[in-house]
């Protein structure tokens, strides 16, 4: 199967929605690496992952990062995608719709829940979910657009009743959230656990958060120039990979 290689990949911000802009050549062939794209969440675990295919003896893939409705619109748009894995079953079924071609196999391969991450040294003196209505501190949360965004709609309507967040930013990707509180652009945010750890962010009121969770699907080509990468998606290792970042199974 003979599909376009990936050459460029660029993320750009519309008013508050992200577009991901491709760029391929109609040169490429089945020995082209495995295009795989991939929720912003799993950024952090890039290296890892490279470095256990390798060890492994499976052949290395090419990743694309961005918010799963970034990465939803580029299989839309024609996208030569060997696997697809979003962070949450909307998001991948508007995949499935859109047009990827998942019948090659479908998995749930993790779960993730949200956090309230503070800027470290914590100068906003946030203590506690309700502290996110407060004006005076800085607050950031992902776009509803994201899946990140939408969970954290969940919880305020749900864990966090009565709390009306004094929102300062809403950021496109969950990435780009966690970056802003690590830099202490932010004093606090409501983003994914796995991040807050990559990250090393100190979070509080951790316990009212803990089951407002997403889960992760994955899905690949029914006739993929690549299946290793696919399989190894289903080993302990890779479990065990995700587990150590702190995602939950």
């Amino acid at each position: 199967m003979n599909r376009p290689r990936l050459l460029v990949s660029a993320l750009l911000v519309l008013g508050t929605v992200p577009v991901v802009l491709i760029a391929w050549a109609a040169t490429a062939t089945d020995d082209d690496p495995a295009l795989v794209f991939a929720p912003s969440s799993f950024a952090p675990l890039e290296d890892t992952i490279d470095a256990a295919l390798e060890a492994e003896g499976i052949d290395a893939v090419d990743w694309v990062f961005a918010g799963s409705q970034s990465l939803v619109a580029q299989v839309a748009d024609g996208a030569p995608v060997d696997v697809l894995i979003t962070a949450d079953r909307v998001s991948f079924e508007a995949a499935i719709a859109a047009g990827f071609d998942g019948a090659g196999g479908r998995l749930t391969i993790a779960t993730n829940h949200l956090v309230l991450a503070v800027a470290p040294g914590n100068p906003g003196e946030v203590g506690a979910l309700a502290d996110l209505g407060d004006p005076d501190r800085l607050i950031g949360l992902c776009a509803v657009e994201v899946p990140c965004g939408r969970l954290a709609a969940d919880a305020l309507d749900s864990v966090g009743v009565g709390v009306v967040p004094s929102v300062d930013t809403r950021e496109t990707s969950v990435r780009a959230l966690t970056t802003k509180i690590a830099s202490g652009e932010l004093d606090a945010g409501l983003i994914y656990r796995s991040d807050a750890i990559a990250a090393v962010l100190e979070v509080v009121d951790e316990s009212a958060l803990a089951h407002v969770i997403t889960v992760y699907q994955i899905a690949w080509a029914a006739d993929p120039a690549h299946l290793g990468f696919a399989g190894f998606l289903t080993t302990p290792t890779f479990e065990q990979i995700l587990l150590d970042a702190g995602f939950g199974s």
